[in-house]
């Protein structure tokens, strides 16, 4: 790609995959956990893969530093899924510096239009850094683990040119616990205002009752089972970059949910569902998400788009804060749609470390709102709307 102050920033290649285990090793502060960094068929294969990019910053044979960057090609997406930095390597913002604007020159030329990155990947310094870099700021994801030890994990973006401008698509409405959200996000991408919709009502006694739900951990069955439903179309879904590994449903499997678990971070989001039952939507989510509490999980994440009022409606009944709103995320057509991601956290963890200085301001913003409805919802489900 280039060579900057002595380094060579470039692809990694076969030869790099005991460097790259070194470094892994070498850079692991807690329990090493990276299943594919650990694992030398795996790497290879990941190295190799057209679904994503390794770049290495090479310094004479020794490589100080890695990006792997993980590709949705039908989406043009693309999400910086690791950085490992050599603990010798003092300035840690160098890589994001130099390798950063190359790897976006590179991803621009191969189609890619959106790129994101969280702090479940990266440290809070390193991703408020990528905001100096042209990313945006679209929202937090209060006490998941990570690689932030405060937990206030965060989501930045960085939109190719003309994207929010010109492939935006924006005629939805919105609901009305989105709107402070978008707000935030709007004022940070520059974005145009979007019109509000009255929070739907539903009937709660028109709906079927909930049958017993179990969950199936069997994860070669449950990513067989869903790429199955895909390919029929019989299962609506849009989460990129994860496969399910459980399934929770009923015993005649009338109702399915299909999960990623993450167990040593204690962590799941919902990737989609077939119901063959009219069952509550905000019953049964609730229902889930208690289920995989039960099981050790500590923070579940579901995504909306934007425009889907009465999906965002049953989410929140079920006790689902908004807390990320991203705008031009999935592609349809020429054209991209705005997604909301929804949380269910189990912990509340607050401090004074929150209001540190060194804590970029759009953080806190973020995090002051998802509290502020996280009391709106809570007093909601205790008078449920009709």
């Amino acid at each position: 790609m280039a060579s900057l102050d002595g380094i060579e920033y470039r692809r990694a290649e076969g030869k790099d995959v005991f460097p790259l285990m070194q470094l892994y090793q070498l850079a692991a502060k807690d329990v090493m956990a990276d299943p594919v960094l650990l694992n030398y068929r795996k790497l290879v294969n990941e190295i190799l893969s057209p679904d994503s990019v390794w770049i290495v910053a090479d310094n004479g044979g020794t490589l100080l530093a890695a990006l792997s960057i993980l590709l949705d090609k039908d989406n043009r997406l693309a999400k910086v899924s690791r950085l490992i930095l050599h603990p010798e390597w003092s300035d840690s913002n160098l890589v994001l510096k130099q390798a950063l604007p190359l790897l976006i020159h590179y991803l621009g030329e191969k189609g890619i239009e959106v790129v994101y990155t969280t702090t479940r990947n990266v440290s809070l310094t390193q991703q408020q850094f990528t905001m100096s870099l042209g990313f945006q700021m679209l929202g937090i994801f209060p006490n998941a683990q990570g690689a932030d030890p405060l937990k206030l994990n965060g989501l930045t973006a960085y939109f190719f040119e003309s994207i929010l401008r010109e492939h935006r698509q924006a005629d939805h409405t919105l609901h009305p616990l989105v709107l402070p959200l978008f707000e935030l996000v709007r004022k940070t991408c520059g974005l145009a205002p979007l019109p509000v919709a009255e929070a739907p009502a539903f009937d709660a006694s028109a709906f079927t009752s909930l049958p017993g739900l179990e969950a199936v951990d069997a994860s070669a069955f449950v990513a067989h089972r869903f790429e199955r439903l895909k390919e029929r179309r019989s299962l609506a879904t849009f989460y990129p970059f994860h496969a399910p590994n459980a399934l929770i449903t009923d015993p005649a499997q009338r109702l399915e949910i299909f999960v990623k678990l993450v167990p040593e971070v204690r962590f799941a989001a919902i990737l989609g569902e077939r119901l063959d039952l009219p069952v509550n939507p905000a019953e049964l989510y609730h229902e889930v998400a208690l289920m995989l509490h039960s099981r050790g999980i500590s923070f579940v994440e579901v995504i909306c788009d934007a425009g889907d009022v009465m999906g965002i409606e049953c989410m929140t009944r079920a006790g689902f804060i908004p807390c990320a709103y991203f705008p031009a995320f999935k592609r349809q057509g020429d054209m991209r749609r705005d997604y909301v991601v929804l949380a269910r956290s189990f912990e509340r963890v607050l401090g004074s470390s929150r209001e540190s200085s060194s804590v970029h301001p759009q953080y806190l913003s973020f995090l002051q709102q998802y509290y502020r409805l996280d009391e709106e919802i809570h007093l909601q489900r205790l008078q449920p709307r009709v």
